[in-house]
């Protein structure tokens, strides 16, 4: 925030306008007291679950869009360090002179995966952090979903090339029929499911999910939707839906991370 308002003075003159939009998850008497202590001066209103669906949801803060005189948002910057604001400066600097901006891109800063444990559908608990070191794929997926289907085996025989090389999958069984979600595993017939897994012969880790892990990761509104999880525990990277272009997306950035953790050795 100091340093939108630093950016909001220098260019306000300019016919740059920042709107603050504080996402209500404390006493707003503290939103109060920070924006007076940082003595800021442009808008800064009370957002409400509708304008965060409306602009996508918002799974973290801070997310900054950047919305041309037309109105229309030109691209979306997850995170805030130096290496993000000075592209954001640049790409608002060649929209006032009228000059066209890459858009498409999101820039992001890696944040940590939510950590949890779960039990698996063999009776174990599996807990996310206890495979900190290896490159993770955290898969959220439904037996009655189509395209889970085609991803499930994909998975199984990914797993299989890479397990030895420091790949971990996580299947996280959620219940999400035609994108409305119904009852989930625990009170599902978990026995259809393990038929399921045998039919596909998944060797990988499979949980049972809960609304809670859903939430923490942003919430899953379908499947199938999975989660590149790198060595150190971040998020490098979420995938939504299934083709040929995301499975050699997926296969190159696992194998540049895993290049990226032998190299330093």
């Amino acid at each position: 925030m100091p340093s939108h308002q630093a950016f909001y003075e220098k260019n306000r003159k300019k016919g740059i306008e920042i709107v603050a939009i504080h996402v209500p998850t404390q006493d707003l008497s503290k939103v109060k007291d920070f924006v007076k202590e940082h003595e800021l001066s442009f808008k800064v209103v009370v957002g409400d679950k509708a304008i965060l669906e409306a602009f996508g949801g918002i799974p973290v803060i801070p997310i900054t869009f950047l919305i041309d005189k037309d109105g229309y948002i030109r691209k979306k910057t997850i995170g805030w360090i130096e290496e993000i604001a000075t592209a954001f400066e640049r790409d608002v600097e060649a929209l006032l002179a009228g000059k066209e901006i890459e858009e498409g891109k999101v820039a992001t800063v890696p944040r940590p995966a939510p950590d949890f444990t779960l039990p698996s559908f063999e009776g174990k608990e599996v807990k996310l952090s206890d495979f900190q070191g290896r490159v993770v794929i955290v898969n959220f997926w439904d037996a009655h979903c189509p395209y889970c289907r085609q991803i499930l085996p994909f998975h199984e025989d990914f797993y299989r090339r890479y397990k030895d090389k420091g790949v971990e999958i996580i299947g996280i069984h959620i219940a999400v029929h035609n994108g409305l979600h119904v009852e989930h595993p625990a009170q599902a017939d978990v026995e259809v499911i393990k038929a399921f897994i045998r039919d596909l012969r998944l060797t990988f880790t499979t949980v049972m999910g809960t609304e809670e892990i859903e939430k923490a990761y942003g919430g899953i509104s379908s499947t199938p939707t999975f989660f590149l999880i790198d060595p150190k525990g971040y998020i490098q990277k979420k995938f939504e839906g299934w083709d040929e272009a995301i499975a050699s997306e997926l296969e190159s950035r696992v194998n540049s991370l895993l290049g990226e953790s032998e190299g330093k050795h």
